[in-house]
């Protein structure tokens, strides 16, 4: 089951493009969001950013999560 914390991180990450910067925006470690988004792959079993030097971006399934994600915190706030 995917949170509201989970879409919120999410977000966050996408932004951010780095982990270590959502990690600041958030408040929070980078160890900490960086084991959340293991925990999530884990959950969803599919890979939801690709990680390389420059930094982190959706995959293609990330992507839909997002606007999924998106999506339900719209109707959350109505």
């Amino acid at each position: 089951m995917i949170t509201p914390e989970d879409l919120e991180w999410l977000e966050a990450v996408a932004r951010a493009g780095n982990m270590s910067r959502a990690a600041e925006r958030l408040g929070i470690s980078q160890p900490a969001i960086s084991h959340w988004l293991h925990r999530l792959e884990a959950r969803l079993k599919r890979p939801v950013f690709r990680r390389s030097r420059r930094g982190t971006e959706l995959t293609q399934y990330g992507e839909k999560l997002r606007a999924h994600a998106t999506e339900l915190r719209r109707g959350w706030e109505e």
